[in-house]
């Protein structure tokens, strides 16, 4: 799957940040600083927190170093169950996003998470 999250796994380039993460709320800014991520939402209805974002949608076939996912109802509920048949409505548009990035995948999700994504916070 060239070109996908998967490469965050398969890549042989390390970057220093690679996988899945989450972010809180109180640490995007921070993260877009750092990371310059390609910020996604499910569409235009999810609030970009000032930041320019592309749908889903509009991403597909594109490719970025990282991405930061704004997650809309199905997502959340997602990450705090670890159940996918909570985006079974929503998993091709879903799809498109995560597999946007080359080395990295970020949630922005302030709940538990139940599922495999690494805690980022800001260094001190």
């Amino acid at each position: 799957m060239a070109g996908s999250a998967w490469n965050a796994f398969l890549n042989a380039v390390a970057t220093g940040h690679d996988g899945v993460f989450r972010v809180q709320t109180i640490h995007m800014d921070a993260y877009v600083k750092e990371f310059h991520p390609l910020v996604l939402r499910y569409d235009s209805r999810t609030d970009a927190r000032g930041c320019s974002a592309l749908n889903f949608g509009e991403a597909k076939g594109m490719e970025f170093d990282r991405v930061l996912i704004l997650p809309h109802g199905p997502i959340e509920k997602y990450l705090r169950t670890g159940n996918r048949d909570e985006v079974a409505g929503s998993a091709t548009k879903f799809y498109v996003g995560v597999t946007r990035a080359r080395s990295s995948v970020a949630f922005l999700y302030d709940g538990e998470c139940n599922v495999h994504c690494v805690e980022w916070e800001p260094r001190s």
